[in-house]
């Protein structure tokens, strides 16, 4: 009996050998691609970057604190509602509370644990996780295919908001709490359907809470729905502005930081561009520029066809602060 197995083994050993390699990828293969994928989508999960510019943050203290709080008061979850006009840091604010939201991040960062004392007196969430998705461009079904992914799981294009509650609710019964950060919502319809998805999400989760952020655009003015919890985000105080420039190591006189905010109404954009001013220029051209009465024609001086945004806001910063009245040739220059 061995000898025949022994003799059949021989002699059709290359068969058998071919046979092994071609259905042995086939068993394992499927299982093995998934599993791999998964932990790839799992170092994804946490996208556009945990680690915001915390020199940037200022006066969100007081916003940061009310929207944990609110979050703590309900039992299965809440959606936010934020917008604020263009350049006022709604990008920026969103990658903080995503930091914040993510406890096994936050746990292992010594620096975050710091920032997030800062923010708020209340106790890091266990098993807490946040994912933050750009909805520019998309629809509703692009962007749960984006949360699918984040999970691990296979999205096979369901238009049913209960299947999909469903999915995701049984994917994260062991965790406490789930945030998702929608940003760059560019209409109220795909706003609508984010506030329809929650509601779906809601009714179907047991223990584990669900809150939804939903952040404008600001080329939209959102829906006043009383479902939403509506957080406006503002442009910089006056003493917030001398801060901000505190934390990025720059110091003024008390008159510069009023000239600074009069021209950039206190604009996060726009307090990033006098930043990038000083470190490509120097500090003492800024203070120069600030105590010149004629900028208008030192800038005309230096500016070329060439110049970009940066130089433009040069040029704005300089005839917003000159005492020289701007003529009709002037506005021509550019």
């Amino acid at each position: 009996m061995n000898e025949t197995v022994s003799n059949f083994v021989k002699e059709n050993f290359f068969n058998i050998v071919t046979v092994i390699v071609t259905v042995i990828p086939l068993i394992v293969g499927k299982p093995l691609i998934t599993y791999l994928k998964k932990r790839t989508l799992r170092k994804k999960s946490y996208p556009h970057s945990l680690r915001p510019d915390i020199k940037y943050f200022t006066d969100r203290k007081e916003i940061t604190e009310e929207i944990f709080n609110e979050m703590k008061s309900v039992k299965a979850g809440e959606i936010f509602t934020i917008y604020g006009s263009a350049g006022i840091g709604k990008t920026e604010f969103m990658k903080l509370m995503n930091l914040f939201f993510n406890s096994v991040y936050i746990n292992k960062d010594e620096r975050g644990k710091e920032l997030y004392a800062r923010y708020t007196t209340h106790k890091i969430s266990t098993k807490s996780e946040s994912y933050m998705y750009d909805c520019k461009k998309l629809d509703i079904y692009q962007i749960i295919n984006l949360i699918y992914d984040s999970f691990g799981l296979e999205y096979k294009n369901y238009k049913n908001f209960d299947r999909i509650s469903s999915d995701l609710c049984q994917k994260n019964k062991k965790k406490n709490q789930i945030v998702f950060i929608f940003e760059n919502i560019e209409t109220n319809d795909l706003a609508s359907s984010i506030y329809e998805f929650f509601s779906s999400i809601i009714t179907h989760s047991k223990k584990t809470k669900f809150f939804f952020f939903a952040v404008y655009s600001s080329a939209i003015i959102p829906k006043d729905l009383s479902t939403s919890k509506i957080k406006k985000l503002t442009n910089f105080s006056l003493d917030h502005t001398s801060e901000f420039f505190s934390n990025h190591n720059l110091i003024f006189s008390e008159n510069e930081i009023v000239k600074i905010h009069q021209i950039t109404n206190g604009n996060l954009e726009l307090l990033k561009t006098v930043v990038q001013f000083i470190q490509s220029r120097g500090h003492n051209e800024l203070k120069l520029i600030l105590k010149s009465k004629d900028m208008a024609s030192y800038y005309f001086e230096h500016l070329n066809e060439n110049s970009n945004d940066l130089e433009f806001f040069k040029a704005y910063l300089a005839l917003s602060i000159s005492n020289k009245d701007v003529g009709s040739t002037d506005i021509q220059f550019f």
